[in-house]
């Protein structure tokens, strides 16, 4: 993905929340979160050291965005 393509699909997931960052944030948290967990085989550990946060974090990163 060319940095173009990349900020034309940043402007759709804007476009579609509004152009609310907040929950547009919410929304690309869930897909790296998502992408993260499929890397790492749903081992929230691993997924954590993938993203260089705590486990603690994973878990309630995977609760909030309902997971789980």
């Amino acid at each position: 993905t060319s940095p173009a393509e990349l900020r034309a699909q940043l402007a759709r997931v804007l476009d579609e929340h509004d152009w609310n960052l907040t929950r547009s944030l919410e929304y690309c948290e869930r897909l790296l979160l998502e992408s993260a967990l499929r890397r790492a085989d749903g081992n929230q550990t691993q997924t954590a050291k993938l993203l260089g946060i705590t486990a603690r974090s994973v878990y309630n990163k995977v609760r909030k965005h309902n997971l789980h």
